[in-house]
């Protein structure tokens, strides 16, 4: 803090509090996920930092990049308005490949509780991945301190999956 209001300090990296940090030489001030709700403080002094970086963007003359794969709502419409350049990376980190992304038209499929077929079998899917994955973390356990597979997952303090556990495994209803 004393090296960033000296305008010593190059680099300042903080949590959403760093934007109230002193600095009388700023270059360029950068929100990272800037669609995140950490931003936003509830309590005491309420404020949103990413927008007050905004403000003291403008006040000290320099740019602000917000950078986010997932862009706020308010940020993609300051984009269509102009107010915002938006820029795109050549390739993602890593080089890793883009996600599966499947549109679904819910005008023409019938949805339960807002949520289309193709999401609610992903979600079964998936679900029964982590449970499998669970049982196999809970089978290990129980191999290592000798106790039973059930007994496992009740202690570790997953409750639902030994009641689903217990269900599967007896056949009880």
């Amino acid at each position: 803090w004393l090296r960033a209001r000296g305008g010593t300090a190059r680099l300042l990296l903080g949590t959403r509090s760093a934007v109230f940090a002193p600095l009388p030489q700023a270059g360029l001030i950068v929100i990272d996920e800037e669609h995140d709700a950490s931003y936003k403080q509830q309590d005491g002094l309420r404020y949103h930092a990413r927008d007050l970086a905004l403000k003291r963007a403008q006040a000290l003359d320099v740019p602000v990049l917000l950078g986010s794969a997932t862009p706020a709502l308010e940020s993609l419409h300051n984009v269509a308005r102009g107010r915002y350049a938006h820029l795109r990376l050549a390739q993602r980190a890593n080089a890793r490949p883009a996600p599966r992304v499947e549109l679904v038209d819910l005008r023409r499929q019938r949805a339960e509780h807002g949520l289309s077929a193709p999401l609610l079998a992903a979600l079964a899917t998936l679900l029964a991945a982590l449970y499998e994955q669970f049982l196999l973390a809970a089978a290990r356990i129980a191999a290592m301190f000798g106790i039973g597979l059930l007994e496992s997952l009740r202690a570790s303090g997953f409750g639902m999956l030994w009641l689903l556990a217990r269900i599967g495994l007896s056949g009880e209803r």
